[in-house]
C-alpha cells in the first residue's frame, strides 16, 4: 500500500480477527499479512472477538488477549509502540456509523427474549448449518429447569441427548444403551437454549456489538416481526400476540469465535407445557 499525505482510515482483517479499521499516521506505510499488520514496521496483532463476552469496552480482552489497545465492541490490538498504539484509534468494522435503531423493536425484542427463556418448561425445533452448507443438523428439543432432552438428526445418523442431574447421556437411535457425552458448554454441537444466551439473540442489551433494529413489522393475524443487524450477526424473529417469542433466526458474520460455528441457526418454539415427561437414560453401556 502506498504512502499517503495525510492521516487515512485502513480496514484490516487478520486470520480468525474481526474486521477492524485503524487511523494511520500520515506517511506511514502498512503492509498487511495474515496474521500481523505491520504499521511504519510496528507488529499489530488483532485479538480474537468471543461471542460470549459481553463487556463492550474491550478492556477484558485486554486482560484475557494481555494486549495494549482496547476496541469498543468487545475487541482489542496488541501494539507494542507506546506513541503509535495512541494515534491508531481502532473501531471494529468499516468505521462507519451504526445505523439508527428503532427503539419499540429493540424494546420488544429484549422483553420477549426474557418472557420466553423464563418459562419453566419449553418445547420446539431448531436447524443450523455450517459455513459452506445449506443444513446440517434438525433438532426437536425440550428443556424442563436443568433437565433438557434433544433429538438431533444429521445426514449420517439421529442421536439422542439427555442432561440432566446426574450427567450428560447420549446414543444413536436403535442403541440399546446410554454412554456419557461431554457437557453442553464443552460441545460445540447444536444447543438451542446455548446458542440464544452466547449470539445475544435477539439481544438483550443495547450495547451488544453494535446492534442495530428496524422498525417492527406487524403481520394480519397480529404476530410482530422484528429484525436486527449487528456486527457479529443479524438476525430476525416472530413475537406472538402473547408476547413470547416463536421463532428467532441468527445469521453469523463469522467476526467471533464461540462454542460452536454455526453460520445459521433458526430455532422455533412450539410450545410451554404444564409439564414435560422426562426420559431416564438406562441403561447404561
Amino acid at each position: 500500500m502506498a504512502d499517503a499525505a495525510e492521516a487515512r482510515k485502513v480496514t484490516i482483517r487478520q486470520q480468525g480477527a474481526p474486521e477492524v479499521t485503524i487511523t494511520v499516521p500520515a506517511g506511514v506505510r502498512v503492509q498487511e499479512r495474515r496474521r500481523v499488520t505491520l504499521v511504519g514496521g510496528v507488529r499489530v496483532v488483532q485479538c480474537r472477538l468471543a461471542r460470549s463476552d459481553r463487556d463492550m469496552t474491550g478492556r477484558a480482552a485486554v486482560r484475557r488477549e494481555k494486549a495494549d489497545v482496547p476496541i469498543a465492541g468487545g475487541s482489542c490490538l496488541k501494539v507494542r509502540d507506546a506513541r503509535l498504539a495512541k494515534r491508531l484509534r481502532p473501531v471494529l468494522g468499516k468505521g462507519g456509523r451504526t445505523p439508527r435503531t428503532n427503539l419499540e423493536a429493540e424494546q420488544l425484542a429484549r422483553s420477549a427474549r426474557a418472557a420466553t427463556l423464563s418459562q419453566p418448561r419449553i418445547t420446539g425445533t431448531a436447524a443450523a448449518a455450517p459455513f459452506g452448507f445449506d443444513r446440517l443438523v434438525d433438532s426437536t428439543f425440550e428443556y424442563d429447569g436443568d433437565y433438557s432432552r434433544q433429538i438431533q438428526r444429521y445426514p449420517w445418523t439421529t442421536s439422542e441427548l439427555v442432561r440432566n442431574g446426574d450427567g450428560d447421556f447420549y446414543r444413536d437411535v436403535g442403541d440399546a444403551c446410554w454412554g456419557n457425552t461431554s457437557t453442553a458448554t464443552d460441545d460445540d454441537a447444536l444447543e438451542p437454549r446455548l446458542e440464544l444466551e452466547e449470539w445475544d439473540a435477539p439481544p438483550s442489551t443495547k450495547t451488544s456489538w453494535h446492534v442495530s433494529y428496524k422498525p417492527i413489522v406487524t403481520l394480519p393475524d397480529r404476530t410482530r416481526i422484528i429484525r436486527w443487524t449487528g456486527f457479529v450477526a443479524d438476525g430476525e424473529a416472530t413475537v406472538g400476540t402473547d408476547g413470547l417469542l416463536q421463532r428467532v433466526r441468527i445469521d453469523d458474520h463469522h467476526m467471533a469465535r464461540g462454542r460452536s460455528s454455526w453460520q445459521r441457526v433458526d430455532i422455533a418454539f412450539t410450545g410451554f407445557p404444564a409439564a414435560i415427561p422426562h426420559v431416564s437414560p438406562l441403561p447404561a453401556c
